[in-house]
């Protein structure tokens, strides 16, 4: 996990997808139940939106209102037409 946000913060995370939206979180956020999952839910999928516009990817098919399965099979999807 450690590493995973050092490269965000390679990506410069803090200031272009956090802004005022969000906060920078904390290396283990991701690591553990949060005690509100929804939102660390839907920081993890715009944050994943985020990271698919840098590589030009559209990332559409999904919004915030969709069920977490749908969405974790959108980012599966877009993943396979990357390549990752």
């Amino acid at each position: 996990m450690e590493d995973a946000i050092e490269m965000l913060k390679l990506l410069n995370y803090e200031t272009l997808f956090c802004k005022k939206k969000f906060r920078p979180f904390p290396r283990t956020y991701f690591a553990f139940p949060a005690t509100n999952t929804s939102e660390q839910f839907q920081l993890f999928s715009s944050l994943v939106i985020w990271l698919f516009s840098l590589s030009d990817a559209k990332a559409t098919g999904w919004d915030e209102f969709d069920d977490p399965g749908t969405i974790c099979n959108h980012i599966l999807d877009q993943c396979k037409t990357l390549n990752i």
